[in-house]
């Protein structure tokens, strides 16, 4: 009885850690000291530079370059928590490089296991849109003078271009592991692909939310910061809006849309059932954040930019 209990709580123990996440800290949020220059990876705990100068920005930051939602290269809030990491995807001239950021797997990965990946995407305002941001894994560990080679290969990339600088985007796949990786990294690890024009254009993006695991419930989830609650679907688009902006709810019911500025002065508040298309003509450029609920609660949430 005794071995059958013993074994039981063996196998129990392999499906909790087959269920959990392997990477450390992968939200961003526990930190040594706060960042206070661009950089500053290393005050990130569990999470160094494996090639370049990735960036960490948090809220605690008492400077604004590297603070959170509003840094130096745009503006933008956590998808989880208070903090979020960034990097060089590509760059249109000789320099800067490519950046990566990299972490010791809290157990490695198992050759011939199947595993899911993700991690989350934003665009940095006012740089170049590419696609190749992926997640790599390695037996060695990468530095700032020592990068990872670009070997055209990653376990879970985006072909896709991204750049909507007001959401989220959760990039996912799976893999099979051909060997027992013990380093994850996160950055473009492709020599080809949609770079940016000649020149001295980079191209920047936030990363949050890392994710390796045996199991797909784990790391796959919906994403953007105005997350849905019941099944009301909201869409605002086009996002980024110039003239007109539209919002759309999946139900014929009584809703009432309100929207802030930057400061989070309210600048419009207008029911409607459906459908509201507003004139935003008289809009300056920038960022500009909404919400909108029903009689009940809220539907949802978001940031939207005028371009």
């Amino acid at each position: 009885m005794k071995t059958i209990i013993s074994t039981s709580l063996l196998m129990l123990s392999l499906l909790k850690l087959n269920a959990q996440s392997l990477v450390p800290n992968p939200s961003f949020e526990n930190f040594i000291n706060c960042p206070v220059n661009h950089g500053d990876i290393n005050q990130c705990m569990g999470w160094s530079s494996f090639g370049g100068n990735p960036d960490y920005f948090n809220a605690c930051s008492p400077d604004t370059m590297v603070s959170v939602p509003k840094n130096d290269f745009g503006y933008q809030y956590a998808a989880t928590g208070n903090a979020y990491c960034g990097f060089i995807n590509a760059s249109g001239g000789p320099a800067p490089a490519p950046e990566y950021l990299g972490a010791t797997l809290l157990q490695p990965l198992v050759t011939g296991q199947k595993y899911f990946a993700s991690f989350k995407i934003s665009f940095a305002s006012s740089y170049c849109a590419t696609n190749k941001m992926g997640i790599g894994f390695s037996t060695v560990p990468y530095n700032s003078s020592n990068p990872p080679p670009l070997n055209n290969n990653a376990f879970v990339y985006t072909d896709s271009i991204i750049s909507d600088t007001a959401n989220w985007y959760q990039i996912t796949g799976s893999f099979v592991a051909d060997s027992d990786y013990t380093y994850i990294m996160i950055g473009n690890f492709f020599t080809n692909g949609s770079g940016c024009p000649a020149g001295t254009y980079v191209s920047y993006y936030y990363v949050e939310d890392v994710c390796v695991s045996a199991d797909s419930l784990t790391c796959y989830s919906t994403v953007d910061i105005h997350e849905l609650n019941n099944s009301n679907k909201l869409i605002a688009f086009p996002n980024p809006f110039a003239e007109v902006l539209t919002i759309k709810t999946s139900k014929n019911e009584k809703s009432e849309l309100v929207l802030y500025d930057i400061t989070s002065r309210k600048l419009l508040q207008q029911k409607f059932i459906n459908t509201v298309t507003l004139n935003t003509s008289d809009l300056v450029k920038g960022i500009y954040f909404y919400e909108v609920k029903n009689e009940n609660n809220v539907i949802g949430k978001g940031k939207l930019v005028k371009e």
